[in-house]
């Protein structure tokens, strides 16, 4: 559909030929479908790849279910890589009720300190 309106501001509508109503019939056309597929696009998600095996001490609380105080409390059972983030497999194991390894001691200045 073309926008008359578009051309008749700019003076053209008089010189409108069938070659260039075509051409701007097509202009129309190719300008709503590039809308339609970023519209599209913008709706989808960002990280739509597969859910890393690596998760922050919030995420896992989320994956396991419980609050992040209860995490916390857990997670000294639990092994940590380098980057403070805990594998899924570790925490599957540790949900079914495996201790993976001794407990760690808390780290300092976080949680209460010992009487």
């Amino acid at each position: 559909m073309i926008d008359t309106r578009k051309w008749w501001e700019r003076g053209r509508l008089n010189c409108l030929t069938p070659e260039t109503l075509e051409y701007a019939q097509e202009m129309d056309r190719l300008r709503e479908e590039t809308h339609r597929i970023l519209r599209a696009e913008m709706q989808r998600p960002v990280n739509e790849g597969p859910p890393s095996p690596y998760l922050t001490a919030a995420e896992a609380a989320r994956y396991l279910n419980v609050p992040d105080s209860t995490f916390r409390k857990a997670a000294r059972w639990i092994p940590i890589t380098a980057t403070c983030r805990y594998r899924r497999e570790d925490l599957d194991a540790f949900a079914k009720g495996k201790r993976l390894k001794e407990p760690r001691a808390p780290l300092k200045g976080t949680g209460r300190k010992a009487k």
